[in-house]
């Protein structure tokens, strides 16, 4: 028995209608979110003599 061409199954149908149109664009700024590591800490990047003045030290008495 062949399948009459005026009957469409309902699941072919919705399948057409799901994937007749392509997905909308995603934009690259919405692909990443951008979080710190870390917390910044204001003492991290501060210069200490006596810090210096220890590793420096200890360093050329090595030599």
């Amino acid at each position: 028995m062949e399948p009459r061409e005026d009957h469409v199954d309902p699941a072919v149908e919705a399948g057409r209608a799901r994937f007749r149109t392509l997905p909308q664009r995603i934009r690259l700024e919405d692909t990443f979110v951008s979080v710190p590591a870390s917390t910044p800490s204001p003492g991290r990047d501060s210069f200490d003599h006596d810090e210096w003045l220890a590793r420096n030290a200890w360093c050329g008495s090595l030599l």
